[in-house]
């Protein structure tokens, strides 16, 4: 995925920025990619390597590096 959006830089840079994953794609049987989509404003100048915060209600949050960029702020993060 590769691509621009409308991104901004929150007021605080360690406020969540929700994201809704749009796909799931099976790289391996242990290893997947999901595609998240911005819920509202996206996250600004990620590129591939950088990581994020993970967190899913009720099960945790983990740090994930950053495999892909696509349009109007998506991006890709891939687990195994």
């Amino acid at each position: 995925m590769n691509g621009s959006c409308a991104c901004h830089q929150p007021a605080d840079p360690m406020a969540p920025v929700p994201h809704q994953v749009v796909a799931v794609r099976h790289q391996t049987d242990d290893v997947v990619t999901l595609d998240l989509t911005p819920v509202g404003a996206a996250l600004s100048a990620l590129s591939p390597g950088q990581f994020v915060m993970a967190w899913a209600p009720g099960v945790g949050e983990i740090p994930i590096s950053v495999s892909g960029r696509g349009e109007g702020g998506a991006i890709e993060l891939t687990v195994r």
